[in-house]
């Protein structure tokens, strides 16, 4: 506020009495924002099948004539977003300036990622193979079945190398490397883990 005084005069020497009012600023300018973020991706969080949403207003640029920029996020910050990989979520911020002055509304769509590969604990080690019954071969198993892998975001799925189901010959004491990775069905996968198979005939002459 400002109180202001006014008195009149003749140039005569003559006077009237102190008028005074008083007068109150008002910042009726809202802020002008320059930057807000654009649609983009989000990685998960580490280990997660979601995503805390961080203060987007840091990432933004707004300035005000007469205050200081506070921004409005919806949905706030630290809400949890799920939903798995290509989840979207409409992210909404407006700056104020603490003196009932707001800005337009800006939006962008974030876009969740996964990139976190499976955790295998566990595949088969070198072992051997009893011939299948009658035959001079073995049909490879699911090797898959007898090992172990987690995943933050999606379902463990093995890659095999030959396949399951494919006919190993060569006879007694033969060799066959196996290898085994493992991805999640949203493009991440682990490193290649192998171990090798010797045939054995344990099957006496008829």
């Amino acid at each position: 506020t400002q109180l202001i005084t006014l008195q009149a005069n003749d140039g005569n020497g003559n006077t009237t009495a102190v008028h005074s009012f008083t007068i109150t600023l008002k910042d009726t300018q809202a802020r002008v924002v320059t930057s807000t973020p654009s649609d983009h991706t989000e990685n998960m969080d580490a280990g997660l099948c979601t995503f805390m949403l961080p203060n987007y207003g840091l990432a933004s640029i707004a300035s005000d004539n007469c205050g200081t920029v506070n921004w409005i996020q919806v949905p706030p910050i630290g809400t949890v977003i799920s939903g798995g990989d290509g989840a979207t979520q409409l992210i909404t911020l407006q700056a104020n300036d603490g003196n009932g002055n707001t800005s337009a509304v800006h939006s962008f769509t974030i876009t969740l990622n996964d990139t976190q590969a499976p955790v295998v604990t566990s595949t088969p080690s070198d072992h051997t193979e009893n011939m299948d019954a009658g035959v001079c071969t073995f049909m490879l198993p699911d090797y898959g079945l007898a090992s172990v892998a987690t995943d933050n975001c999606g379902t463990v799925n093995w890659i095999q190398v030959p396949p399951t189901g494919t006919v190993i010959s060569g006879g007694d004491g033969a060799t066959q490397l196996i290898t085994l990775q493992a991805n999640d069905g949203n493009g991440n996968t682990t490193a290649v883990h192998s171990f090798t198979i010797t045939l054995n005939d344990v099957q006496a002459p008829v």
